[in-house]
């Protein structure tokens, strides 16, 4: 089957105009989807980031209040009259007083801060001396042999160890009661400063304020997850759950059980060494062999010692991401249709109007060689290659007929030359063959004779 130039010059076109909005459209799909994947981590980071801020704002006025606390004068007087040094009953009523002073102070600020949950002070041998907590809606004070040691306390031996005016953090986890987990189940944050003897500046004991921090971490969960639906872990520094969608795995480190985000996302298990230094990270469906988004930050919550965080990640659909941009793209993709089908149509009409003198060139040249020449038909009004072929055809065509011509005219003489000698020949040998015939004639008289 052959094709004319119109056809593979339209058909040429359409390919290419194919080919490139399929690129286009491909290399736009790609992009817009890394941009709105992009947009999508960004703002969770973001989310991430003032989550953050708002819990150390939060923790920073809780350090101000153990800080304040520390400085009230009735832990000197405590001091001063503890028992041991002197147990004459007035000293014991001094103390008793003290003790009373400090215990309202503590309610005070239990009944101002709801998420206070306990206020101690704990003596450098991590006897408790005066604690105030609150118990359902009532806030009570604990005497006597409801008072427990509490030297065997991670946080206890850390504040033991700090210097006048510094905090430390402990690590966020179920509160105890008497060494046993209580129930029902309490999120708490204890904070810690030492309490020294202005006289002779000796260490005397510790301030711990026991914080609920369940709702803070959830109001964490919520304001990450107000922009999306995806899912929301959070843990502390050893990647073991502070928050999950299945609450059993909640705490495990508490309850003994081991659920940790290393063991359900090993990827993330090297944010989580001793000298990570990664404060975010993203993994995307190529880099966690599933179909989910992975979004890991870092929230520091002790100033002190940046190497304590917990950490909240984020796992989103990597499609439900890429939908999101699913209207754009219909309205995209039906313009660039559009687009397509007047490209096809103009590179149709263009191919016919380019190849419409090279047709008629070839019209008048096959009539000229079955001796139909029309060269009027040649576009020789062209500016371009082609005109200047149709007028070099016409003049080839011109010089043809001219040649054409004089060799008709030059054919005709000839056989006029050859028809007039054939003539002249033709006469001379009648008139030798009446000649011959005389000269028999006049022999055979002579014979006879």
């Amino acid at each position: 089957m052959k094709l004319s130039i119109a056809t593979k010059l339209s058909l040429n076109s359409i390919f290419l105009i194919l080919l490139s909005a399929g690129v286009v459209g491909g290399v736009f799909y790609t992009k817009t989807t890394n941009i709105m994947v992009q947009q999508a981590l960004k703002r969770i980071e973001q989310d991430v980031r003032e989550a953050g801020l708002t819990l150390q704002q939060i923790i920073h006025a809780h350090n101000s209040d153990v800080l304040f606390l520390a400085s009230t004068p009735p832990f000197q007087g405590i001091i001063r009259t503890g028992l041991g040094k002197d147990n004459s009953k007035r000293n014991i009523s001094n103390y008793m007083q003290w003790v009373d002073r400090m215990e309202t102070i503590f309610e005070s600020l239990l009944e101002r801060k709801k998420k206070y949950l306990k206020i101690r002070f704990i003596n450098k041998k991590g006897d408790e001396q005066v604690v105030v907590r609150r118990d359902v809606n009532r806030i009570i004070r604990l005497r006597d042999e409801q008072l427990q040691n509490k030297a065997h306390r991670p946080y206890v031996k850390r504040g033991l160890k700090l210097s006048p005016g510094d905090v430390y953090l402990s690590e966020i986890n179920l509160n105890r009661e008497h060494r046993q987990v209580s129930v029902p189940h309490q999120e708490v944050l204890r904070i810690v400063t030492p309490v020294y003897d202005k006289k002779n500046n000796q260490l005397a004991g510790l301030v711990v304020l026991t914080v609920e921090i369940g709702k803070e971490l959830r109001a964490i969960h919520n304001w990450v997850r107000r922009n999306g639906d995806g899912t929301i872990y959070i843990t502390n520094d050893r990647g073991g759950y502070l928050l999950h969608p299945d609450t059993s795995k909640t705490y495990g480190f508490d309850l003994g059980k081991r659920y940790r985000i290393q063991e359900d996302i090993p990827q993330l298990a090297k944010q989580f060494l001793p000298d990570s230094t990664v404060s975010h990270v993203t993994l995307l469906p190529e880099n966690t062999d599933g179909e989910h988004v992975v979004h890991f930050s870092k929230i520091a919550f002790d100033n002190s010692h940046p190497e304590r965080f917990i950490a909240v990640i984020m796992t989103y659909p990597y499609q439900r991401i890429v939908a999101g941009i699913s209207k754009v793209l219909n309205h995209i993709v039906l313009w660039a249709l559009l687009l397509v089908i007047i490209g096809v149509f103009l590179a149709v009409a263009l191919s016919i109007r380019i190849t419409r003198p090279i047709q008629q060139m070839t019209h008048v040249i096959r009539d000229f060689t079955h001796r139909h020449s029309n060269i009027k038909k040649l576009p020789v009004q062209l500016k371009d290659e082609v005109g200047v072929l149709a007028r070099a055809f016409k003049s080839m065509i011109e010089q043809v007929e001219k040649s054409q011509s004089q060799l008709e005219q030059m054919n005709q003489n000839l056989e006029s030359m050859v028809e007039e000698r054939t003539n002249d020949l033709n006469q001379s040998r009648l008139e030798a063959e009446r000649a011959n015939q005389a000269k028999s004639e006049f022999l055979s008289h002579m014979s006879h004779e």
